[in-house]
């Protein structure tokens, strides 16, 4: 009998997915409220954040040039 190191004999069934790594990203982005606006070289940030985060901080984001840090 032959051993297979995979639970299931399925090529893909253990690759990560694009969209599930970039989902981080977006909920940080939606909890932070951000936007950017790119042509008047603005950057809005309006938290809402969950009562389990009281706080969050920010560093060295980059946009474009510039970077920001703040605490939210």
């Amino acid at each position: 009998m032959r051993t297979i190191a995979f639970p299931v004999p399925y090529i893909e069934a253990n690759v990560p997915q694009a969209w599930a790594a970039g989902s981080v990203f977006q909920l940080l982005q939606a909890i932070l409220g951000i936007t950017a606006d790119a042509p008047n070289k603005r950057f809005y940030v309006n938290p809402s954040l969950p009562h389990w985060l009281p706080d969050i901080t920010l560093r060295r984001l980059e946009i474009g040039n510039a970077r920001l840090s703040s605490i939210l």
